[in-house]
């Protein structure tokens, strides 16, 4: 496959812009912080929550260079449970699933490309914390536009931007040691391959990760192996820094069965800053959750991800998730 074609895997992943090289890791301590009572490490039952993030794009800088706008962003997170038969045997599964719209246009020399209409659709199936959330499947179905180079020399598809339309699709054996993964872009054959990923600690979907760090007692700096989608190939993922504790502001809605509460306050919350190990770990992603409530049974806020920025490419400019409306799970 075309580097060129490799490149329009990673303009919306949340380890966008990385580069990476592999090495040892140990197992995550995951607690069900997504839920008000935090002991339930195995229990899945009864679970529903709805995330949604206004996201919004500050561009480098204001030129007559070529230039992105990303307008009208708007991200869902779902996490519900159900049942699946996985080697003849039925198991509780968590079902997460994500979807970003969001409208782009390219500006170059005073003229403007037409308003394009990109979107990101997300599945990931995956076991509980006690389970350390192993992976089961993903899969991720996109339409978005792609700048090539900061610099083109004309505003036209193909040189300024390109349009990547493709499913990818990932099965993780019960051991964790192969991923089937196939990419399908839309009017191509399939390029199917199987990605060796054994090795030491703990392993999570590319997909999963921003929702697998709320399990962390932030207390240190960790690392995890991951499929490394532009790669395909296992590769190891670490919050570079024991992340800090400091206020962040926030506004949304909390609803509930009892109804709908307006959240404007300062949260306490830790800042996490993400990238592939290596000598050249390029740019990060930093996300800010909520800070675990200290009674386990009453954690209000369920270390929801309050924030995410993160690089765009070409380095036209960077994203920002901010949460906008919170359904949590009951239990």
């Amino acid at each position: 496959m075309k580097k060129k074609r490799l490149a329009g895997l990673i303009a919306l992943f949340p380890l966008a812009a990385l580069c990476a090289c592999g090495s040892g890791t140990s197992d995550l301590a995951l607690s069900a912080n997504w839920y008000r009572d935090t002991t339930n490490q195995q229990s899945v039952t009864d679970t529903y929550e709805e995330l949604i993030y206004n996201v919004s794009f500050t561009p480098t800088a204001e030129t007559d260079e070529f230039s992105a706008a990303y307008e009208n962003g708007v991200y869902k997170t779902t996490l519900r449970d159900e049942t699946m038969t996985i080697g003849g045997q039925t198991l509780a599964v968590y079902r997460y699933t994500t979807s970003l719209a969001i409208d782009v246009r390219f500006t170059m020399g005073g003229q403007t490309s037409e308003t394009f209409h990109d979107s990101v659709l997300t599945e990931t199936i995956f076991l509980n914390a006690y389970e350390h959330l192993r992976p089961i499947s993903s899969t991720v179905t996109t339409t978005q536009h792609v700048p090539f180079t900061s610099s083109p020399s004309a505003l036209e598809e193909n040189t300024a931007w390109a349009n990547y339309r493709y499913t990818m699709t990932t099965v993780y054996d019960e051991a964790l040691e192969e991923a089937s993964f196939t990419l399908q872009y839309e009017g191509e054959e399939p390029l199917n391959m199987t990605v060796d990923i054994d090795g030491d600690g703990t392993f999570l979907d590319n997909e999963q990760i921003a929702f697998a760090l709320r399990g962390l007692d932030m207390s240190a700096a960790v690392s995890f192996r991951t499929l490394n989608p532009v790669k395909q190939a296992k590769e190891t993922v670490a919050i570079t820094a024991t992340p800090t504790l400091s206020s962040e502001p926030v506004k949304f809605t909390l609803a509930s069965a009892a109804g709908e509460t307006s959240v404007e306050q300062t949260l306490p919350a830790y800042q996490a800053t993400v990238a592939y190990q290596s000598t050249m770990p390029g740019q990060t992603v930093t996300f800010v959750y909520a800070a675990k409530a200290s009674n386990p049974n009453a954690n209000e806020y369920r270390n929801v991800l309050l924030k995410m920025e993160k690089p765009g490419l070409q380095s036209l400019g960077s994203f920002t998730y901010s949460l906008t409306r919170a359904t949590f799970a009951e239990k």
